[in-house]
């Protein structure tokens, strides 16, 4: 196997490796007691291509993917395809083989130069990396974390610029691209020479997009900060901070490492925001049962005391009917209790009043509408 960073084959923790230490030393076997491989075989479809073809039980790998084909009754009708509308070919070979085997590895890209290659991995790494993050397969997410690295920074700041803008990713949901991509702006903005402003200048040309007009922007006021004399910067510090920016500069030495932890704790903390916001809306939900329980109890309650007023409303004027008046304990218990229940009659009332009536409700447009499995 090449040692290139950008080889295409890694090894991952397979899902179904032999065994593992523990921290007592002990070998855990964790193999499976059933081969996936005696399962039904599964058709998949990425954007209408394929299909390309893995056993059911790898499918389990991911909750979202299973829950998808028992969606769509992929094993239990005839046909056991499954078509994934959302993933495009190139990125569903990389996660057909990840599941099959635990490795990444992507189609031979097609380009007539090396670069028109690299972006093309590019591009399949950054949208492995939203698939993995969607199908909630973290192992994938790492190693195309570490492809979007080593091709990326072997691509020009314009480049990449250009490749984020077509790809439409939304970078809210993916922290991790977004720290990426901040981190190689601001490596080039603190780093920046005149003659390697010069170069990335050429290459934008006239922008024809607002994010290279921002970084054209963002070069013209570092480089008016830049002195004639950075003309005289070594040819070794020059390649230094590069970082990549040239057609074929290897990644500088130990800055991998640090992107990769810049985008795991931009991915921690984004985890970490989802997980509060779980919680505070499990808590919200708690008190809104808890609220929606004590107006049903009190509801109760209210009913509950309506009925023995009107209960002894019947006694008393029974008791009246029986002996043609009430002693006066009686005749100020009577009235009370009928003075409750005109109260109530008028709050009933005017809450039917305020009520829209049912033929005004608006059927055509329903309030919700329940989302499709597949987000399509």
């Amino acid at each position: 196997m090449s040692n290139d960073p950008v080889n295409k084959q890694r090894e991952a923790a397979t899902p179904f490796r032999g065994g593992e230490t523990d921290s007592m030393g002990i070998k855990k076997d964790s193999r499976p007691e059933h081969s996936p491989y005696a399962s039904q075989v599964c058709a998949v479809y990425f954007q209408g291509n394929g299909p390309l073809h893995i056993p059911h039980a790898l499918l389990h790998q991911s909750v979202e993917l299973a829950s998808r084909s028992a969606a769509t009754g992929c094993f239990s009708s005839s046909s056991r395809d499954l078509h994934l509308n959302d993933i495009d070919y190139n990125t569903g070979h990389v996660l057909i083989h990840f599941m099959a085997t635990g490795r990444y590895q992507c189609l031979k890209p097609q380009g007539e130069t090396i670069m028109i290659s690299y972006a093309s991995e590019f591009t399949t790494a950054l949208r492995v990396y939203a698939a993995a993050q969607s199908f909630q397969l973290p192992s994938l997410r790492d190693l195309a974390r570490r492809e979007i690295i080593a091709l990326g920074d072997r691509l020009s700041l314009p480049s990449l610029v250009d490749i984020m803008e077509e790809s439409s990713l939304s970078l809210s949901t993916l922290p991790g691209i977004a720290a990426y991509v901040e981190s190689r702006i601001l490596a080039f903005a603190e780093n920046i020479t005149y003659p390697t402003s010069e170069k990335v200048l050429s290459e934008i040309g006239t922008p024809n997009t607002l994010s290279m007009v921002l970084l054209k922007t963002i070069l013209l006021l570092q480089t008016s900060k830049v002195s004639l004399r950075d003309d005289s910067l070594r040819k070794e510090e020059l390649v230094e901070i590069l970082r990549g920016l040239s057609d074929t500069g290897p990644i500088v030495k130990g800055k991998a490492s640090d992107v990769d932890r810049v985008m795991k704790e931009a991915e921690e903390q984004a985890a970490k925001r989802a997980e509060e916001t779980a919680a505070k809306e499990a808590e919200k939900a708690a008190a809104a049962v808890v609220a929606v329980a004590q107006r049903i109890a009190e509801a109760q309650a209210t009913e509950a005391e309506a009925a023995n007023e009107e209960e002894e409303i019947a006694c008393l004027l029974a008791k009246k009917a029986r002996r043609g008046k009430l002693v006066k304990k009686d005749r100020e218990r009577l009235s009370a209790l009928e003075h409750n229940a005109t109260k109530r009659a008028k709050a009933k009332t005017a809450l039917a009043l305020s009520a829209p009536a049912a033929d005004e409700v608006d059927l055509s447009e329903p309030s919700f509408t329940f989302p499709t499995l597949d987000g399509e």
